[in-house]
This record gives structure tokens, C-alpha cells and sequence, in this order.
């Protein structure tokens, strides 16, 4: 389920962008946009820490369902402006640094954050 959010949203970012794209598009209707643009990418980055909380947690295994969710996580990053990945890669270092992490678990998340140009 939280996988599906993350892309949802995502998908809610790639929208806006191409909607911004025309450069005869109506000053109003840009500034709407933009509004809309930052409240997608703070919605996308929450849900990226989100997912991010169920697989340190465990709600996904990393041996298994890790690969698929790193993957839809690192795409998701690729998204984010630049101060909200990197606010975002904050809390995902702080999820990891917990205790019970297992090793794997901290594997896949450092992928996911080096695969996003950012360090665990």
C-alpha cells in the first residue's frame, strides 16, 4: 500500500512539471502550478519517508521485497527538488541508524540513497 502511495505521487509530480512545460502558459495558471508543485513535492518527500519508516521497521523484507522497493523509492527521489531530497535523506539516515536495523535493511536503503547522488 505505501509503495502505491509513493508513486501515486510521484506520478502527481511528473503531471505538474508537464503542465508547466509551455512557455505560453498563463502567468496565473504558472503560479497555481508552482503552488501546486511544492505542496506535490513535500506530499512525494513525506511519503518517501514513509516508505522509507516501513522498510526499516521490517514491514518489508530486504532480502525480497527490498530490491522492488528501492527501486520505486529511488525513482520517487529522483523527483524531489533539491532541498527536500536532501531533508528527506536526513530523516531516511536517521531511520537507519536506529536500533534493529538489520544490516540488509541498511543495504538497501544505502542503495536507494546512492542511487539518488545522496550518502548514507
Amino acid at each position: 500500500v505505501q509503495l502505491g502511495d509513493t508513486i501515486a505521487k510521484q506520478r502527481r509530480v511528473e503531471e505538474i512539471r508537464k503542465l508547466l512545460v509551455p512557455p505560453t502558459l498563463e502567468a496565473t495558471k504558472r503560479t497555481q502550478l508552482e503552488q501546486l508543485l511544492k505542496v506535490a513535492d513535500s506530499e512525494l518527500g513525506q511519503s518517501i519517508k514513509e516508505t522509507t519508516r516501513v522498510i526499516t521497521t521490517g514491514g518489508i523484507d530486504a532480502t525480497t521485497e527490498g530490491a522492488a522497493a528501492a527501486a520505486i523509492v529511488s525513482n520517487a527521489f529522483a523527483h524531489l527538488k533539491g532541498t527536500t531530497a536532501s531533508g528527506v535523506a536526513r530523516n531516511v539516515r536517521t531511520q537507519v541508524a536506529a536500533t534493529g536495523v538489520t544490516p540488509e535493511t541498511k543495504a538497501v536503503v544505502g542503495a536507494i540513497l546512492k542511487g539518488s547522488g545522496l550518502k548514507l
